[in-house]
């Protein structure tokens, strides 16, 4: 291979390979974060380029390449492997996330997806006070509705079939969006479900109020006593390092693990679809099935979580 046409492909290699490392170093500085929006992408790039150096004879360059590759698939295959299915004595409840997208006007279809879905609870974000006014059609359905709709991409509601469920729409981490902490009792056994929406991480500012933003809903959840759901558009995959703090401290499970990875952003680009609207429990909370809804005008898919609490 012509030394003119290795050149752009050591570029490609290096520059995947930094984006596959750089989350791993995310806390440290907010830029690093970012990287974690296209680690799967580059460790599909490195796939393509070691063949290549192979081909060119460039041993070392093409097994470095599959070796970072490799910690990208190795990093995706758990969400692949079967689970044991979860028992648990209590009824199968279903949890219901949607990002409405503020610029979406399809109203009906929304609603319409709700009422097919039959969820007991569903956490909205980007409620605009349009999107507010339209989703009260569901009100007979679902008695128990609160919700702060706003202009921008903030607002945030939660509606539910469950009686006795209280909730709270509170800013948690100082200028972080406001956020659904929501509180319900089943046959005895006291259930936290949390809705939040925390801003990206683009610039050092907006990365120090995420990163408090997930401190303190770290001290919510160790200080609930009892099963935790935690559901939102959280701007990061699950390579994000913070992603991995969060949930090692809370000890939370990602919903995901033997259903599959499941992009949900955006629906127009299958190519670039990353995962950043997540599902995540506590060890009290068994899970029966997690999927996609369709696509219903917004730019994110809706997530479907089907629950039990353990007994």
């Amino acid at each position: 291979m012509p030394k003119i046409l290795l050149q752009p492909l050591y570029f490609f290699a290096a520059a995947s390979i930094l984006l596959i490392v750089a989350p791993l170093l995310g806390l440290f500085y907010w830029a690093l974060e970012l990287a974690n929006y296209l680690s799967l992408h580059s460790a599909a790039v490195l796939l393509i380029i070691a063949p290549l150096l192979l081909i060119a004879g460039k041993r070392l360059e093409a097994a470095i390449c599959f070796a970072f590759a490799t910690m990208g698939i190795l990093f995706v295959m758990p969400f692949y492997v079967p689970t044991q299915p979860q028992t648990s004595c209590n009824p199968v409840q279903r949890a219901l996330l949607i990002n409405l997208l503020k610029e979406n006007r399809d109203y009906q279809r929304v609603t319409d997806y709700v009422r097919s879905a039959n969820p007991d609870i569903v956490i909205f974000e980007e409620v605009t006070p349009a999107w507010d006014d339209a989703l009260r059609d569901l009100r007979d359905e679902y008695p128990y509705w609160k919700s702060v709709p706003r202009a921008d991409h903030t607002g945030i509601a939660i509606l539910s079939k469950i009686p006795d469920i209280e909730a709270e729409i509170t800013t948690i981490g100082g200028n972080s969006p406001p956020s659904v902490v929501s509180n319900y009792v089943l046959n005895g056994s006291p259930v936290l479900v949390i809705g939040t929406h925390p801003p990206p991480p683009f610039g050092p500012i907006a990365a120090d109020a995420k990163k408090l933003h997930f401190q303190q809903l770290a001290q919510i959840i160790k200080s609930h006593d009892g099963a935790v759901i935690v559901l939102g558009d959280l701007n990061m995959t699950s390579r994000s390092s913070l992603f991995q703090w969060f949930v090692h401290d809370t000890h939370l499970r990602d919903t995901r693990l033997g259903f599959g990875l499941q992009p949900t952003f955006p629906v127009s680009s299958p190519l670039f679809r990353i995962d950043i609207d997540h599902a995540l429990v506590s060890s009290g909370v068994a899970v029966q099935s997690r999927r996609l809804g369709p696509d219903i005008g917004s730019d994110h898919y809706p997530v479907e979580l089907d629950y039990s609490i353990q007994c």
